[in-house]
């Protein structure tokens, strides 16, 4: 008889081979190369470059700064902020043009960071929306999008995550995590529940 797995089962065997990569590398990210210590070997400008050339398992160290990106994690990684005194790594979009359906409804979710069906690890970071005007209800808006994702949200801020410009829309959530199904298995919706911990994360309007 063939029995099919749990769904804890499933979930444990995907999280151990995403954190467990055979080596992991450090990558740091400056945006005008003037940060001492060890940002002053920083091989990347922006966290975009820095993801481009990551692998699973990685880890994306973001020296003091305002990047004005979005960011779409895909694959296993850990991004981490560096302090100097009062000097923080801040992500500040302009625009936002990355959007994933929702597992509730379908409707596109957009977000400063956008985690999708990954393990990742964020921590010391600054994220700031008030660069970014929404004029619509759709799509969703976040500061970080967790979609279907595990792992856990550090030390970080996130503000002026609103739709601003259109005060009718139920839209600006700091933290959004969504669990769904990954995929059918012997005829059945197989439900991964998302896992996230959050420590010491601010959300201020």
């Amino acid at each position: 008889m063939i029995r099919k797995p749990s769904i804890l089962a499933i979930a444990t065997l995907l999280a151990g081979a995403l954190v467990s990569p055979a080596r992991a590398n450090i990558l740091h990210v400056d945006d005008d190369g003037l940060d001492p210590f060890e940002c002053e070997a920083a091989q990347f400008h922006t966290i975009a470059e820095a993801l481009a050339s990551a692998n699973p398992g990685d880890e994306i160290r973001v020296c003091p700064g305002t990047y004005a990106e979005q960011v779409v994690l895909t694959q296993a990684i850990r991004l981490t902020g560096i302090s100097f005194g009062t000097a923080q790594p801040v992500i500040k979009p302009t625009a936002l043009p990355e959007t994933r359906p929702s597992l509730i409804g379908a409707n596109p979710v957009t977000g400063a960071i956008i985690v999708d069906n990954e393990f990742v690890r964020i921590s010391n970071l600054n994220i700031d929306l008030s660069d970014v005007t929404v004029s619509t209800c759709l799509p969703f808006l976040t500061g970080i999008y967790l979609r279907r994702a595990n792992g856990a949200i550090e030390k970080t801020t996130i503000e002026n995550v609103r739709g601003a410009g259109n005060p009718s829309c139920q839209s600006g959530v700091g933290l959004y995590v969504e669990s769904g199904a990954m995929e059918e298995y012997l005829g059945e919706s197989v439900l991964l529940l998302a896992r996230v911990i959050g420590r010491d994360v601010e959300v201020a309007r």
